[in-house]
């Protein structure tokens, strides 16, 4: 995680490179990344310079020196909310203050630099936790796919329909295509099984008949939407026994079994893929996850 210091003076440039100094032993240093922006960046009719903007762009959290309420630290305060980034405010005193920041939280560090070790130094170490936690990314909710490799074709069409909502960092989707050269795949296979939120099924005959299927992904999948709401998406892509089968018929499929994908025409597959990015799209977009489809 970056953090983005801007300075106002060359006594707030030791302040916050004693903060970031500070903080690196008191934290993990492998997860924050400190960077002081240099004194004196010209502003010129409230533009700022694009080196500095690209930063701010970048940065997860971006800390201020407002002590002197600097036309340019406002302006690039301003900028780093409308950027929606998280920020932390600190100053020598809390006197001639613009009128805009006096509800603000801002942390004193004062003349004394001894005592930067004290209230201030914590007051700071809280304010960092708490940007940072709220900075955090949210994890994307994982959409295991699980099909016959005879149905391939099928599982490569999925992804594509879900795709926008991969690059958006909604959903994470995931088939054994993802596993390289080299990886334990059992292992890989029995994580992504346990991460899954929504797994869709892409059921045939083919599918019914494979053993590892059968044995090392249905088990926990349905298990899962037992004990904690995983939800099931059956897609039927050739005439199988999926209605007869008891422990897969009590969830409804995304198409009727009776109209497999494979006898449709290619418009209409379309139809059906893009039903189930929907179908995913707006259960993961629900804080409290969405129900399994049950006949």
């Amino acid at each position: 995680m970056k953090i983005l210091m801007i300075p106002d003076s060359g006594i707030s440039r030791d302040v916050m490179q004693y903060l970031a100094a500070t903080t690196a032993k008191m934290t993990r240093a492998d997860l924050l990344k400190f960077e002081i922006a240099p004194l004196g960046s010209e502003i010129v009719d409230a533009q700022i310079p694009t080196s500095m903007l690209d930063e701010m762009r970048v940065a997860d959290v971006i800390a201020f020196d407002v002590s002197q309420s600097l036309e340019n630290t406002m302006i690039q305060l301003g900028m780093a909310r409308a950027l929606e980034k998280s920020t932390i405010l600190i100053a020598r005193s809390a006197t001639h203050l613009p009128w805009n920041l006096a509800s603000t939280r801002i942390l004193i560090y004062g003349d004394d630099r001894t005592a930067f070790s004290g209230d201030f130094l914590m007051a700071w170490l809280d304010a960092l936790d708490q940007v940072t936690t709220e900075a955090e990314p949210q994890p994307s909710a994982t959409i295991f796919v699980s099909y016959s490799h005879m149905d391939e074709r099928y599982m490569q069409r999925l992804l594509v329909h879900l795709r926008p909502l991969e690059r958006s960092g909604l959903i994470s989707a995931w088939a054994d295509t993802r596993i390289t050269a080299g990886d334990q795949w059992r292992a890989e296979i029995k994580a992504a099984v346990e991460r899954a939120q929504i797994a869709v099924l892409l059921i045939s005959a083919d599918f019914l008949a494979s053993e590892f299927i059968a044995d090392n992904e249905l088990p926990p999948l349905l298990t899962q939407a037992q004990a904690r709401g995983t939800t099931i998406l059956p897609v039927i892509l050739y005439p199988c026994r999926f209605s007869r089968d008891p422990e897969l018929a009590r969830f409804q499929a995304v198409n009727d079994p009776r109209t497999p994908l494979a006898s449709m025409k290619q418009h209409q597959q379309e139809f059906v893929f893009d039903k189930i990015a929907a179908i995913v799209e707006g259960g993961v977009a629900k804080t409290s996850g969405i129900e399994n489809y049950r006949i």
